[in-house]
């Protein structure tokens, strides 16, 4: 192309941001058609799109998922998790790469090939089972007690009747929190977004990547109804009718489910004449940044995932520089319980469950549950007296076995906080568990704050090395905190002092 040619596009190219969509829409195709990009494909994309190379490799190459090839030699793509609920080694999975946690703690050992989630077994591999519900029946639940896709769309005519101010009062009295990790409250979303000039858009959090927990996955496998209701009665209560839903790259079946629901919800709605709205998904592409909200409307715009600083906030300027409502997947599900129900207050949380118990999966709970209740209650073993639990997942704590008689609410810093549990019977491996979540979040580093992306690398070795580096540990710790740009820097201080806390302990010695 010639490059008077060249220039003319680079400069279209930026007049329509809406183009980095498509290119990062087309890259992802083909890398999952073909398990694989060459480098003469991104060429052509770069010249496609009117973009730099140099763009096009940086964009390419920040995503886990992608692979950049010299050749087109058709090869499977096979991700081993070698996070600790499955790092077992098997003959029948050789010629893999390891890769983190891949949100199916509960089909441990598991892989992801060829884009098919499976469970490997000394047979060789099956497709991984859904996430079990551990709640019994007889118990009172909401989101893990679903109805058939009917019930929700009725309700939905219903509930559509309502004043935008009557959902968020409903909501503020139920106090519904964030349940990604940071539990803000969700009415102050729904109130900013409401009262923001702009168009509106409504985007859920889906990129669950967080290492021992799969909640959100469960939730989508066994009630999509909830999760899209509670998309649609948010979408209603802001004035917007677009709704995305950013999706892990991994959670292929998961995406499957939410596309046929959501075909579902078109047919239903339709035939009762309610008001329309227009969903799309978007896959990620394999970067635990993208869970923070500045960097997934970022990856969503088909740029790299690189977290921003706020203010402007997304409710005020997210996406596309619209105001933009952004939560996770349970906690928009909670909406339409809320509302359909009539909740008074959402206490309840989705727990998941993993690691050295007879029955892994999610259930239904409040905080003013402890340890030995939900190993006896839901995972079918009672009576542990060594080892460690890890709640809230790779950005959790650690819980001594003495302290499994305590209610979690004591546990929690705050409500804030991923729900998850990971039980492990031998207090041996607990060093090598806060190793594998040093080396995490330095591998997810984005690069852009150097505290955080040469902090962990310094911690881990520190670690590695020896073990009378507490102070020292602690002090890089609270520096990355004070000092990093978004949460993935500032989420080792609670494993870590928790870490320590439980080292001094004799049984952990």
């Amino acid at each position: 192309m010639p490059v008077i040619d060249r220039y003319k596009k680079i400069f279209d190219f930026l007049k329509n941001p809406g183009s980095y969509e498509n290119f990062f829409a087309e890259l992802k195709a083909i890398n999952s058609k073909n398990q694989r990009v060459t480098k003469g494909e991104l060429n052509q994309l770069s010249v496609k799109y009117g973009l730099p190379k140099s763009t096009v490799f940086s964009i390419a190459s920040f995503y886990g998922l992608i692979k950049i090839a010299e050749d087109t030699a058709s090869q499977d793509n096979i991700l081993r998790c070698c996070a600790p609920a499955c790092n077992v080694n098997h003959k029948n999975i050789t010629d893999a790469e390891c890769v983190h946690c891949i949100g199916l703690c509960d089909n441990a050992p598991a892989a992801v090939i060829n884009g098919i989630q499976v469970k490997i077994t000394e047979n060789g591999t099956k497709e991984a089972d859904k996430a079990k519900i551990l709640n019994s029946q007889k118990e009172k639940t909401f989101l893990l007690s679903p109805d058939q896709c009917e019930y929700y769309s009725e309700r939905l005519r219903i509930l559509l009747v309502k004043e935008p101010d009557e959902i968020i009062s409903k909501v503020s009295e139920a106090n519904l929190t964030g349940r990604g990790g940071a539990g803000f409250p969700m009415d102050k979303k729904l109130e900013t977004v409401r009262n923001t000039d702009g168009e509106k858009i409504v985007i859920c959090n889906a990129d669950e990547s967080e290492p021992f927990v799969f909640k959100d996955r469960g939730i989508i496998e066994s009630n999509p109804y909830s999760v899209l209701s509670g998309l649609i009665l948010a979408a209603h209560c802001v004035g917007s009718s677009e709704i995305v839903i950013y999706i892990r790259g991994e959670y292929t079946r998961q995406k499957q489910i939410l596309t046929d629901t959501i075909n579902l919800f078109k047919k239903e709605i339709d035939e009762k004449k309610l008001k329309s709205f227009d969903f799309r998904i978007i896959s990620g592409a394999g970067a635990y940044v993208c869970g923070e909200e500045t960097a997934l409307i970022n990856s969503a715009e088909g740029k790299r995932g690189n977290p921003e600083t706020k203010p402007p906030y997304p409710a005020e300027a997210g996406y596309k520089g619209r105001p933009t409502l952004l939560s996770n997947v349970e906690t928009f599900a909670w909406i339409f319980e809320i509302l359909d129900k009539d909740i008074v207050h959402a206490g309840k949380k989705v727990f998941s469950l993993s690691g050295d118990v007879k029955n892994s999966g999610i259930f239904e709970s409040d905080l003013n549950i402890s340890v030995n209740d939900i190993l006896k209650k839901y995972g079918g073993v009672s009576g542990k007296k060594q080892g460690f639990a890890l709640c809230g997942g790779a950005s959790g704590f650690f819980i001594h076995p003495e302290n499994y008689n305590l209610p979690l609410s004591e546990l929690y810093q705050s409500e804030a906080g991923i729900t998850s549990l990971y039980i492990s019977d031998d207090t041996n491996t607990l060093k090598d568990v806060m190793l594998y979540i040093l080396r995490f979040f330095a591998d997810e580093s984005c690069g852009q704050c150097i505290p955080c992306f040469a902090g962990y690398k310094r911690i881990y070795d520190m670690l590695n090395d020896s073990s009378c580096v507490e102070q020292e540990a602690l002090d890089i710790a609270e520096s990355m905190s004070a000092s990093t740009l978004c949460g993935l820097g500032k989420s080792v201080l609670t494993p870590l002092k928790s870490y320590f806390k439980l080292k001094k302990r004799n049984s952990c010695g």
